[in-house]
């Protein structure tokens, strides 16, 4: 009988061993592979982090070069000059920038698909040796202009601590080091890549898929790629090669089987009163850190453990070792979450400074315009009128809130440009010259250029410089036609001119509103229904006793001018 038990114990022993290390192996290559996800994942993030810093960086470059490319839209013959000047800027935050002149037709065909549009750019970016190189290509028609420019990354070293200090976070992770597209280490001073891994580090950049290399059943090499691309820029491509040793994790592995080994010889020697209530104990937390790996599969969650102690040190140390690895990979997440928030948060403040910046520019830009007004003509508020009559015909368009917003603040900017004409032009009282005449017309150049550039007044912009176009193209100062005009100036075209023959001048009377709707119906010596966009003046005379109220209603008009 005792032989029998002695068999048992020993048959039964054996299969439950075998069992326990299939089922152990089964789980760690599982973990192996989930290791492997999560930690390409890390430095997925971790790329895309510096990336974002960089790009935050360099953003004061992005705008010159728009800057630069919509100065030479508007004139291609001075595109040395705009070129010339953008990187003359650039030299004062980047190295070693120079400029090349090359033909489009001696570019290879990749770089020509790259530059499609006959003004455009591409931008190749990577990093050598501690330092971003910027290879820039600027398309004006035939000619391409290249330019080179470098900085050095030792300012964005924090976003690099985390590749440093990789192997010290992940006890499976030997090395770590990435690799520009030459193969040179992106850092000073790194270990050079072996000569038996460089084909494999090609192949990696060639097809920019990862490429394992197994070792032994423990060591694993890994080529990861890595490369950002857009319409017109490309960052990378950059290897990565990291070498894991997953030995001491199976050794752990190993150790913990043979004592669960040990501890389950004795539970079936013991009575069997006992043995339901230690195989429970036994299984429990091994249940509970299972079923933790299934999560951890799942959603790479770690928060939500509850691992109990037991009396079997062995088991504790597992349950112990695991959930301080889920902390710090949680802790690791939370990092990198906190940082991303951190940069919504600054990216809201800069929102709001914009928006105060933008209303001061605004509030002062209206004073210079009533400053050139008084110069002008004594029209009482005229400036706040034709803003407010422009919102109200952009809002009956059923423009967008922000658009209509915009035209009623920006409209009373339409002849800012005045300050900007000799004071005895404007007050002369007698007829103009031809050449006196031509000065008055530049008013509308000199509005543009007071405003400026900047894509936040692009409709105040629009509105000083075109505001005299007319839609039968017999306007200043281009000449401009039909949809060719901005909406929000032939707006602005019709809220002036209906407030001018309403208001008094030096050299007419004030008239009457239905005098006034008269004329832009049928027109007279000096207006004509043509010079009007056809769907704005049909707005307009359609809500004409509206406008007639906001006209004499809501503002304050000088003596002079009141019908």
């Amino acid at each position: 009988m005792s032989k029998k038990i002695s068999g048992f114990i020993v048959y039964t022993t054996i299969i439950l061993l075998i069992i326990s290390i299939v089922f152990t192996m089964i789980n760690m290559y599982n973990l192996n592979k989930i290791f492997e996800k999560f930690f390409v994942e890390s430095l997925d993030n971790s790329f895309n982090l510096m990336n974002a810093f960089i790009k935050s960086y360099e953003s004061f470059f992005y705008k010159e070069l728009e800057r630069t490319l919509e100065n030479i839209r508007l004139d291609k013959l001075k595109s040395d000059y705009y070129v010339s000047l953008l990187f003359f800027d650039v030299k004062k935050t980047y190295h070693n920038a120079y400029i090349n002149e090359i033909d489009y037709d001696e570019l290879p065909e990749e770089f020509k698909e790259k530059l499609s549009n006959e003004i455009d750019y591409y931008i190749y970016k990577n990093i050598f040796g501690g330092v971003l190189r910027n290879q820039i290509y600027i398309r004006v028609d035939e000619r391409v202009y290249f330019c080179e420019i470098k900085l050095p990354i030792k300012d964005f070293r924090p976003i690099f601590e985390n590749f440093i200090d990789e192997p010290k976070t992940y006890n499976f992770l030997i090395s770590l080091n990435i690799y520009s597209s030459n193969l040179e280490p992106i850092f000073s001073g790194a270990a050079k890549i072996e000569e038996d891994y460089i084909e494999y580090a090609k192949e990696v950049l060639k097809t920019n898929k990862e490429i394992i290399l197994k070792q032994n059943n423990f060591e694993k090499k890994m080529f990861i790629p890595y490369k950002i691309e857009s319409s017109h820029e490309q960052f990378g491509p950059f290897v990565i090669l990291a070498n894991l040793n997953f030995s001491n994790v199976y050794l752990k592995a190993l150790i913990l089987l043979f004592a669960f080994t040990v501890v389950l010889i004795i539970l079936i020697i013991q009575a069997r009163s006992r043995s339901h209530k230690v195989a429970k104990e036994l299984s429990l937390p091994i249940e509970t850190v299972i079923n933790n790996m299934e999560k951890f599969k799942k959603s790479f969650d770690f928060t939500d453990l509850e691992l109990k102690t037991t009396n079997i040190f062995e088991i504790d140390e597992l349950s112990t070792n695991y959930e301080i690895f889920a902390k710090e990979l949680s802790k690791s997440y939370k990092q990198l979450r906190s940082l991303l928030e951190e940069l919504e948060m600054k990216n809201i403040e800069l929102k709001n400074l914009n928006k105060q910046l933008e209303n001061s520019y605004i509030e002062f830009a209206k004073k210079l315009a009533e400053i050139a007004e008084i110069y002008d003509e004594e029209t009482g508020n005229h400036i706040e009128r034709v803003g407010v009559i422009a919102g109200f015909i952009a809002k009956k368009l059923r423009l967008s809130a922000e658009t209509v917003l915009k035209i009623e603040q920006f409209a009373p900017l339409h002849d800012i440009g005045k300050l900007l004409v000799p004071k005895e032009i404007l007050l002369k009282r007698g007829k103009l010259t031809s050449k006196e005449w031509e000065i008055i017309k530049m008013h509308t150049v000199y509005g543009a250029k007071i405003i400026g550039d900047n894509p936040n007044y692009r409709i105040a912009k629009n509105i000083a410089l075109y505001h005299h176009e007319k839609y039968d193209g017999s306007g200043y100062p281009y000449g401009l036609k039909n949809d060719e005009i901005p909406i929000e100036a032939a707006i602005t075209t019709i809220a002036d001119v209906y407030d001018a023959l309403r208001s008094f001048r030096p050299y007419k009377k004030a008239i009457s509103h239905e005098e006034a709707i008269r004329i832009l119906k049928e027109g007279d010596n000096r207006t004509r229904p043509e010079s009007f966009h056809p769907e704005i003046l049909k707005v307009f005379l359609d809500n004409e006793r509206e406008i007639k109220e906001i006209w004499e209603k809501n503002f304050k008009v000088a003596k002079k001018d009141k019908i």
